[in-house]
């Protein structure tokens, strides 16, 4: 696995406020100056994008969501997880980036949307607030409930936050609106 990140400088006297965005099945040439779009297709993301850290260089040891994500949460490849399959459950006494940033008087919480990514999978662990929705909820609902559980909390409060998506997996069912927009030969839902 590799991840090469540049952070900006923290503006001085803030806390620090973490935000890990991960998306199911969404490629890095989608967003951001990847070129495919001669216009932004995300500009929320892409403004987080150029205000944060942005890693450039990211490898997966593998390519599916509860192995690689335990991997992303630990920093282990999956024989150190135990995250071999998509239902494993995370190993007992593997460390997750959100138990490190309890210990360091941080608040953490987790919205996340996709079937897979329940408690039972252990992912939960270290996270004050997990809320997991399977695959019913949509981009809208997740981020209304990541925004509402982040407005729990005092602004004065270090924060990490893990938001994740699933919308772009398959099957994908865009609004025809704007899969017309960024594909003008789109022909209906893709099964």
């Amino acid at each position: 696995a590799a991840l090469a990140c540049e952070r900006p400088a923290r503006p001085s006297g803030r806390p620090e406020r973490v935000l890990l965005l991960t998306v199911d099945t969404l490629g890095e040439d989608h967003v951001g100056d990847a070129g495919r779009y001669s216009e932004p297709a995300m500009p929320f993301v892409e403004g987080l994008l150029a205000r944060g850290t942005r890693c450039t260089r990211a490898r997966t040891p593998r390519p599916r969501t509860t192995q690689a994500l335990a991997s992303l949460l630990t920093g282990q490849y999956p024989h150190r997880t135990g995250v071999r399959v998509r239902v494993d459950r995370l190993q007992e006494g593997v460390e997750t980036v959100a138990q490190m940033a309890q210990r360091r008087g941080y608040r953490t919480v987790a919205v996340v949307s996709n079937h897979l990514l329940t408690r039972q999978r252990g992912l939960d662990r270290g996270f004050d607030v997990y809320d997991s929705a399977g695959d019913i909820r949509g981009a809208d609902a997740t981020t209304d409930a990541a925004l509402a559980s982040v407005r729990e909390i005092a602004p004065e409060t270090p924060l990490f936050l893990w938001v994740h998506y699933i919308d772009p997996h398959v099957p994908y069912h865009p609004p025809r609106a704007l899969a017309k927009h960024f594909d003008p030969n789109y022909r209906g839902r893709y099964e």
